[in-house]
C-alpha cells in the first residue's frame, strides 16, 4: 500500500524520512499515463507475390524453382511503436490493509503498408501469386504482371489495435517503514484487433479499358475474459518509490475471423463488358469466405516496473516499463492458406462459372499463435 498508518508516520519521523503523502486511513487516487508500446511483428508466413527471371520457361514464378524470388509475404511484417493512454482509479484503507483499483488502457491504430509494382514494359518484372494446386498436387502461380501485356501493382495494408481493462481487490500482507508487499485478485478484459487487406490491380497495356482487380481481406478479433491474481512489492526511500508488479490472468479467449474476397473484371474471351464482381480473391475464396468463431483457454502474464517521485503530498510523477504476453491469439496474417483448389474461382480458371472439381479448399482453420507487447509509460498520480 502506498499509504501508511499513523504509526508509520512516527517511524518516518524517527528515521528523518518524509512522510508518504498523508496519514489518513482512507485515501483515493487517480492516474493518467501516456504509453508508448510496440506489438510484436505480425506473422505473414504465406508468400503473396513472387517473380522469376524471363529466361525461365513460361516465366511462371513457382516456389522451389531456381530463380524464383518472393517479393511480398513469407515473413513477418515489421510493426511500428504506437501511442496510447492508460487511466486508473483506486482506493486504499490503510487501517485494514484492503484496497481496490481499476485500469483502462488503449493503443491507437497502427498501420503498415507494403507495395510491389511492375510497369509491364519489356524489361519489367514478371509477377505472380504462388500457390499449391490441390487438384494437381503441384506448385502453381496465378500471374498478374506480364511484360508486354499487363502491368501489375499489389498493395498490402496491415492494421491492428489493442485495448483492455481490469478491476482488482488488494490486500497488504506486509508493511513497514520502507517496504510493502500486496496481493491482488480480480477480473480482466483484453481485446486485440488485426486486419490484413491486399489489393491487386492488373490493367492491360494494349486494351486500357480492361479491368482486373482483386481484393482479399482477413480480419480477426480476440476478446479475452479472465480472472487474475498478482503480487506487487513497493520499496520506498526518501521521495522515491520503486514498484514491481507481476500478474497472471487465466480465462476464455473468444476469437472471431471474417474473410472477404472479390474479383472485378470486364473481359472474358476478348469482349469488353460492364464490370462483373465475382466472389473470391486469391486467398479469400468461396470455401473460406465469411465469419468464423471459436473459444479456447488462454493465459496472459504481465510484468510492470515503475519508479515514482513524490512531488507534493498529493501529486506523484512516475515512469515505467510494461511487458505483456498472451499464449493464444488469432493473427490476420496466419489465416491465409496457400493450399488452394482453383476450380472454384473464375480468377484462377478464367471461366465465368467454373465447375468445382474435388474438395473446396482452403478452409478457415482459426490458426492461433502467441503475442507480446512491451513499452514505456509516463504519467501522474493524484491522491485525494
Amino acid at each position: 500500500m502506498k499509504r501508511k498508518l499513523a504509526a508509520l508516520a512516527l517511524c518516518a519521523n524517527f528515521l528523518s524520512l518524509p512522510t508518504l503523502h498523508s496519514t489518513e486511513y482512507d485515501q483515493f487516487w487517480g492516474s493518467a499515463d501516456y504509453i508508448y508500446w510496440k506489438i510484436q511483428d505480425s506473422p505473414n508466413p504465406t508468400p503473396l507475390v513472387a517473380t522469376s527471371p524471363t529466361t525461365v520457361p513460361n516465366f511462371d514464378p513457382l516456389l522451389g524453382q531456381p530463380g524464383t524470388v518472393v517479393l511480398m509475404g513469407g515473413k513477418r511484417v515489421d510493426t511500428d511503436w504506437s501511442s496510447g493512454g492508460k487511466f486508473g482509479f483506486g482506493w486504499n484503507d490503510c487501517e485494514s490493509g484492503f484496497g481496490a483499483e481499476a485500469y483502462y488502457f488503449f493503443l491507437s491504430n497502427s498501420s503498415k503498408g507494403q507495395r510491389v509494382f511492375s510497369s509491364g514494359l519489356a524489361d519489367s518484372a514478371y509477377l505472380g501469386v504462388p500457390f499449391f494446386n490441390t487438384t494437381t498436387g503441384l506448385e502453381s502461380s496465378s500471374n498478374f504482371a506480364i511484360p508486354g501485356e499487363f502491368s501489375g501493382q499489389v498493395d498490402l495494408d496491415l492494421t491492428n489495435r489493442m485495448l483492455g481493462a481490469e478491476f482488482n481487490v488488494l490486500y497488504t500482507v506486509y508493511s513497514d517503514c520502507m517496504f510493502d508487499v500486496t496481493v491482488l485478485a480480480g477480473f480482466r478484459y483484453w481485446n486485440f484487433h488485426d486486419r490484413l487487406t491486399i489489393f491487386w490491380n492488373s490493367p492491360a497495356l494494349l486494351i486500357p479499358a480492361e479491368i482486373y482487380q482483386i481484393n482479399d481481406k482477413f480480419q480477426v478479433d480476440n476478446n479475452f475474459y479472465s480472472g487474475q491474481i498478482g503480487l506487487s512489492a513497493d520499496f520506498c526511500w526518501d521521495y522515491w518509490t520503486l514498484k514491481l508488479t507481476g500478474k497472471v490472468a487465466l480465462g476464455a479467449m473468444c476469437d472471431s475471423l471474417r474473410a472477404d474476397g472479390s474479383f472485378i473484371f470486364n473481359d472474358f474471351g476478348g469482349v469488353i463488358t460492364p464490370p462483373i464482381t465475382s466472389t473470391g480473391g486469391f486467398f479469400a475464396l468461396p470455401s473460406n469466405i465469411g465469419p468464423r468463431s471459436g473459444t479456447s483457454f488462454a493465459v496472459m502474464p504481465e510484468v510492470d516496473l515503475m519508479i515514482t517521485y513524490q512531488v507534493t503530498s498529493c501529486i506523484d510523477l512516475h515512469v515505467g516499463y510494461s511487458f505483456l504476453y498472451v499464449n493464444k491469439v488469432l493473427w490476420a496474417g496466419d489465416q491465409l492458406n496457400r493450399n488452394i483448389n482453383p476450380t472454384q474461382s473464375p480468377l484462377y480458371e478464367f471461366e465465368l462459372t467454373p465447375t468445382l472439381v474435388g474438395t473446396p479448399l482452403p478452409t478457415a482453420a482459426l490458426k492461433t499463435n502467441s503475442l507480446w507487447v512491451q513499452g514505456l509509460n509516463v504519467g501522474v498520480q493524484l491522491w485525494f
